[in-house]
């Protein structure tokens, strides 16, 4: 009979604990949730809670398909129990967003459409891993965006460009750079770098993606097998040495972002040659036109 007494006395005391945990815990969301309120959308720390859930923040890049106009968005679906948007365009523009559908609309779906003076856009979050955005409008015109889920333990990061062929200067568009956080310092060099998970680039009225970054020679460190980077060896460094990518033709190209050089540069596979820009090569994959150029990282 003691030994019954025990187990009961030690279970309702695993109970209570376990009660008190989860009490803990709700108090800590909920004072995080208050604190952010008034906190901007790009400021805001992802509300951890919500890391598995479809709620939260999402992050990522918008840019046109026709033009070089390009920026950063926002988006936050509750995560401070709000539901808003912002983008911000290199230019210095800012468009604040809000949500169409109502309350009842939003715990019933994954898909919500956000509106503001300058535009609109829909987010289908049905699959967390691979949010889209689409029907994007801004300023009466059409864009394109990116995003991925911006965890609390796991910060996304995005980076806009441009490319340009200086020979056939009609051939530009934008080069975005994103990394979702999954993959922390992939070469065991600096615990604050991230694995580039994206590269997004738009021109001639099209987006394309691509999320299968290869491995490639840095010679900084005589490294032959370097995963592409963000933040590796400076705050804002991108190395993406030796990649190829289908971006409307084959693409080769190489970007080496290092900020502490007077060029803002390096060359990834030769980290002696001065350069101004990453560089890319393009061919089209039927009528044999081919293109290069500079790729700037803003």
């Amino acid at each position: 009979m003691k030994q019954i007494n025990r187990l009961v006395a030690l279970g309702l005391f695993s109970l209570v604990m376990f009660s008190c945990s989860k009490e803990e815990d709700s108090v800590a969301n909920s004072t995080e949730l208050t604190l952010q309120i008034e906190t901007p959308i790009k400021e805001q720390i992802p509300n951890r809670t919500y890391d598995t859930e479809s709620r939260g923040i999402y992050h990522g890049i918008i840019a046109s398909g026709e033009t070089t106009s390009r920026g950063k968005i926002w988006i936050n679906l509750g995560n401070n129990g709000l539901y808003n948007a912002s983008i911000e365009m290199v230019n210095g523009d800012v468009y604040d967003f809000v949500l169409k559908n109502d309350y009842y609309q939003i715990n019933a779906q994954t898909e919500v459409q956000f509106l503001g003076t300058a535009g609109k856009f829909t987010v289908n979050v049905n699959d967390i891993n691979a949010p889209l955005v689409t029907e994007v409008v801004l300023n009466n015109q059409p864009y394109f965006s990116s995003v991925v889920k911006n965890r609390n333990i796991m910060a996304a990061l995005s980076r806009t460009g441009t490319f340009s062929d200086p020979v056939n200067t009609s051939f530009t568009g934008t080069w975005n750079i994103i990394s979702d956080g999954t993959i922390m310092n992939p070469n065991s060099t600096n615990e604050e770098s991230q694995k580039i998970t994206s590269v997004i680039v738009t021109f001639n009225g099209e987006m394309y993606i691509d999320t299968m970054m290869e491995t490639f020679y840095f010679d900084c460190i005589e490294n032959p097998t370097h995963t592409p980077t963000m933040n590796e060896f400076a705050e804002n460094s991108i190395l993406a040495g030796a990649q190829n990518s289908e971006f409307g033709g084959t693409t080769s190209w190489t970007l080496g972002v290092f900020p502490p050089n007077p060029s803002g540069y390096l060359y990834p596979s030769d980290c002696d040659a001065v350069v101004e820009s990453g560089t890319f090569n393009w061919a089209h994959p039927t009528n044999g036109l081919t293109r290069s150029g500079s790729i700037l990282i803003d």
